[in-house]
């Protein structure tokens, strides 16, 4: 356990409060091991809305790239929503238990469905809403899938297949420059890489290797959520990704009767991980737009 927590549990550290919010180190879990931070609003709400839960992308600690996490939580209390940020076992601050013989899948569904069951003590609320980005999706997916206290989703870079339309527009891509100066750097970065590097490099992807569903099946589950009510928000870029269209999420889906019950953002000028601010901005403004109108009477 790191000592930050600790000394939180010693202590029982106060709220940090400021005018908009007030947050606090919580403990999650059975076994309370998992560490993670409650957001308020400053001035609760008169009855309780959906929790927003969110958690490591990849490898990153509970902020999120670019403290993302850190302030959507504090922009959603600006708008009356609780929300939850916190470490899955054995990442950031959370415990890792060695006689843990679940995979990396089943156990990250388990924890988030975990951190769910503490939502009425810590919030007064048994509904929420679930943001997945890039590898969190999966365990976002699957949770919703299986746990009726999910009533939204908020999927930032998720599933993506190839269609028609994305293989006719693939071609303009090499027409960007930025995309040539990313190629020659990183091209430049593995030939300095030797020996146990690069083996210490490709053995690190490996960690970020994903089981994605089919389209097929994808849409079958797409269409389960819907049919229980679930409100799903899909935020996708053009950069450094395989999606090039708004509609490509459909496309891929094969369903566009879909289109009238999922969202769908697309930032063409964005990357990956919103690494500009202004893009950033714009995304988290999605977001909160989205929690505000489709929640706030829940």
């Amino acid at each position: 356990m790191s000592e930050p927590i600790r000394s939180a549990e010693r202590s029982e550290q106060p709220a940090r409060e400021r005018s908009s919010y007030r947050e606090r180190v919580v403990r999650l879990g059975s076994a309370k091991e998992l560490a993670g931070i409650l957001c308020e609003p400053a001035s609760s709400p008169s009855s309780p809305r959906p929790v927003v839960v969110m958690w490591n992308v990849g490898l990153n600690h509970h902020v999120g790239p670019y403290r993302t996490f850190v302030d959507l939580s504090r922009k959603l209390a600006e708008v009356g929503f609780c929300s939850v940020r916190f470490d899955l076992s054995g990442l950031g601050d959370s415990e890792f238990a060695a006689d843990d013989a679940r995979v990396d899948s089943e156990r990250s569904v388990a924890d988030v469905r975990a951190v769910l069951e503490q939502l009425p003590e810590l919030t007064g609320s048994i509904r929420a809403v679930l943001v997945g980005f890039c590898s969190s999706v999966d365990s976002a997916h699957a949770a919703a899938l299986q746990d009726p206290r999910v009533i939204g989703i908020i999927n930032i870079e998720g599933y993506s297949f190839p269609t028609l339309g994305f293989r006719l527009r693939y071609p303009l891509r090499f027409l960007s420059m930025s995309r040539w100066i990313r190629w020659a750097y990183h091209r430049r970065q593995r030939r300095l890489q030797s020996g146990s590097a690069l083996v210490a490099d490709e053995a690190e992807q490996a960690v970020y290797e994903r089981e994605y569903p089919t389209p097929q099946r994808l849409a079958s589950e797409y269409r389960q959520l819907v049919a229980r009510g679930v409100r799903i928000l899909c935020l996708y870029v053009r950069g450094d990704s395989n999606y090039v269209y708004k509609d490509q999420f459909f496309d891929f889906l094969g369903d566009r009767s879909l289109a009238s019950h999922i969202e769908v953002e697309y930032f063409p000028d964005a990357d990956h991980i919103f690494t500009l601010t202004k893009h950033r901005d714009r995304a988290l403004s999605r977001i909160v737009d989205f929690v505000r109108e489709r929640f706030s009477a829940e």
